[in-house]
């Protein structure tokens, strides 16, 4: 996964060098007028003296974004080419896939041990490139992002030609799961030999 998350190890035991990640994610953001913070008072007991604190606690609506660049996955950025073949890259983006998926089935975070988040709504839009040209993304802040996303495809798919962006919907994190294997059944990772050069 080193390779996935920004960090290269060239050799076993050999230096490590600095590259971007290959996956990206914007913060997880409230809706502004769908989201409630509530305080609530506890107290720590102890043998001697209890400690009094108040915890903040919101629910709503979240949004949240990420960017997979699937073209690196392998590529060395230093040599300007891929260090290993496309059946290791493809073992390496389904494990990414993977971790993508059970980011969002647990998020992991401080105090799940009393605030364990209640997940009831899931939804959004995977856009996948085919080709190269970015993948159309909209933050959920925006109302209207699944029709902006479609809208965007139909139009980079007339620019570059049919399929070139494809669409993947779901409306709860049981068809999310679904999308993400169907991902891994059938997506490569792209591969140039000028992966960083601009057509």
């Amino acid at each position: 996964m080193s390779d996935l998350e920004g960090f290269m190890v060239t050799v076993k035991g050999g230096q490590t060098l600095k590259r971007e990640s290959v996956i990206e994610f914007g913060a997880v953001v409230g809706l502004p007028t769908l989201v409630k913070t509530q305080s609530y008072f506890h107290a720590k007991y102890g043998t001697d003296n209890p400690t009094p604190y108040n915890v903040q606690l919101s629910s709503g609506l979240y949004a949240t974004v990420l960017n997979i660049e699937a073209f690196r996955i392998g590529y060395n950025p230093h040599t300007f080419n891929y260090s290993i073949n496309a059946t290791e890259r493809k073992k390496r983006l389904d494990a990414l896939l993977k971790s993508v998926l059970y980011t969002y089935l647990q998020p992991n975070g401080a105090k799940r041990n009393t605030n364990l988040p209640h997940p009831d709504h899931f939804e959004g839009v995977i856009a996948v490139s085919t080709r190269r040209c970015p993948a159309p993304m909209i933050s959920a802040l925006e109302s209207s992002y699944s029709h902006q996303i479609h809208s965007l495809a139909d139009t980079l798919n007339s620019i570059n030609g049919a399929d070139t962006i494809l669409c993947f919907d779901f409306d709860n994190i049981a068809q999310f799961a679904a999308q993400i294997e169907s991902l891994i059944q059938r997506a490569q990772p792209w591969e140039s030999d000028n992966a960083e050069a601009i057509e």
